[in-house]
């Protein structure tokens, strides 16, 4: 892949032993999309008496600690998991409605650049999401809670990036990790199936990931709807989602959810029992599947976010 054309995956870094598992992620990511990592950590600028000798100083040693944290895990995973093999310059078949993916059943591992990156910010939401768009990043991993070197708390990582918006979307996709990956490859995928439109966006994320993942894609229906336009809506997503997946010979299977329990709750339980690599919600459900507040499954968790309606044009 050209390097101009490269996209990246910013992993929030707060040198932990645990930021590991979303890096882990992350590069199992990066390898079949051909992507780079950024290890970001941040630090903040000095206010009107905050002393500008003092931030330079700790920004310098920041950023040689955070590109020698990311030269070592460079050494490390090429080391680990072996030189990606090199993809093959040869034409790549694709689908019209979704030029991106290509129709191919071959893995093929990308190599992947590890840098360290250090955000000195104002307002971290708002340079945050800055330095996202400008990274060229198409996604973040994290696990939910980290304590970032310069804060007195916490920060949900959940909570800060629903608030990050961009001009063209209600928010930036992520992945919640906070346990390591249990397989070399993922694998299975469950997506609850929603009458909601905004499934239409879920089913352009599904195609990416299964693509180049060549995963099993597990649809969970609720099992009873007692509205009828809500049910007409259900049996249309699913139609769109089977159009599709047919189309580009995405391996994918069907399950209704059980009627003794709450949906959510039998989402939960075909993860566990399928051993899935991920769950794929959209970000107005989080609260429905974790109503703590906490990710609380150890399966990883994406959030993705529908096209802002004034700019939609896939119906």
């Amino acid at each position: 892949m050209e390097e101009s054309t490269r996209k990246k995956i910013v992993v929030p870094w707060d040198f932990s032993t645990e930021a590991q598992y979303p890096l882990l992620h992350a590069y199992q990511l990066a390898q079949v999309r051909g992507d780079d990592i950024v290890l970001l950590t941040s630090i903040q600028r000095p206010g009107l008496f905050g002393s500008k000798e003092k931030f330079t100083n700790k920004h310098i040693e920041l950023q040689q600690r955070i590109k020698e944290e990311a030269a070592r895990f460079n050494e490390k995973f090429r080391t680990e998991f072996g030189e990606a093999a090199k993809a093959q310059n040869t034409p790549i078949i694709t689908h019209p409605d979704f030029p991106d993916v290509p129709l191919s059943s071959v893995r093929e591992l990308a190599d992947v650049e590890i840098v360290g990156e250090v955000l000195a910010y104002d307002n971290l939401r708002n340079d945050f999401r800055d330095f996202y768009f400008t990274q060229n990043a198409n996604l973040v991993v994290t696990r939910q809670f980290i304590t970032p070197l310069d804060a007195k708390k916490t920060e949900d990582m959940v909570e800060f990036l629903l608030r990050v918006k961009s001009s063209r979307q209600e928010g930036i996709p992520f992945i919640i990790a906070n346990n390591p990956p249990t397989h070399k490859y993922y694998t299975d995928l469950v997506v609850p199936v929603t009458p909601n439109r905004t499934f239409k966006e879920t089913v352009r994320w599904i195609i990416q990931i299964s693509s180049y993942y060549h995963c099993n894609v597990n649809l969970i229906r609720p099992p009873a709807l007692n509205d009828a336009m809500q049910k007409f809506n259900l049996s249309t997503n699913i139609n769109f989602a089977k159009k599709y997946f047919e189309e580009l010979d995405i391996i994918y299977g069907l399950k209704t959810g059980n009627r003794k329990t709450k949906f959510e709750d039998s989402v939960f339980e075909f993860m566990q029992m399928i051993d899935a690599d991920l769950l794929i919600l959209m970000s107005d459900q989080f609260l429905s599947y974790f109503p703590s507040k906490k990710i609380t499954v150890e399966t990883p968790v994406m959030f993705i976010n529908p096209i802002l309606k004034k700019l939609q044009s896939f119906n």
